[in-house]
């Protein structure tokens, strides 16, 4: 089986299982859930992730606990995660964004136009293949046009463009549209 799923979505998903959780166990934590994942955003912080990763493998092992069955360990729940922000907050500067994949990740075609004005709005052409809640793989399609690279590290990364401009020549030669993909050769 092979899901799309988009990044917003995957983490909406957990919460919804965390809730499940909580009911089952038959205690009030949604005071503490609300603080650490509100459902009105769904999109954790890079400090709230990895708190998450660990609360979805306890939740996994309560509700089993309980009788429900959550993991089929001779099942392959393939998934890939889609829709991910081009750009974040930086964490030691929350006004300064940074890029969540590489600096040379291709924003969709439908956000190119919120490149220029509202950066922070943007997804990326940027892809995590998840087999049974793990992440066994990552990549993207990268910026091809010489233009949108140059705004991308001048503008919205402020990067000084020259230490990359033996790229910025080669996408400016008429490079096409190109990307990867990494598979994990530890978690495989």
């Amino acid at each position: 089986m092979l899901t799309l799923w988009t990044f917003t979505n995957y983490f909406c998903y957990f919460y919804h299982w965390i809730t499940l959780t909580i009911k089952c166990v038959q205690v009030n934590f949604s005071s503490i859930l609300s603080f650490v994942f509100p459902l009105s955003y769904c999109t954790p912080s890079l400090s709230q992730r990895p708190l998450l990763g660990k609360l979805r493998m306890q939740c996994a092992e309560v509700l089993e606990s309980r009788g429900m069955s959550v993991r089929d360990p001779s099942a392959f729940h393939f998934l890939w995660v889609v829709d991910f922000p081009l750009f974040l907050p930086k964490e030691e500067d929350p006004d300064k964004l940074e890029s969540a994949h590489h600096p040379f990740t291709a924003p969709l075609p439908e956000d190119i136009h919120l490149l220029y004005t509202e950066p922070h709005k943007v997804r990326g052409q940027h892809y995590d293949l998840v087999l049974n809640g793990c992440e066994i793989g990552g990549g993207s399609i990268r910026i091809h046009k010489a233009s949108e690279q140059l705004h991308v590290l001048k503008s919205i990364l402020q990067e000084d463009p020259s230490l990359l401009s033996h790229l910025l020549e080669a996408l400016d030669s008429g490079a096409p549209p190109h990307g990867g993909i990494a598979l994990g050769e530890l978690t495989l």
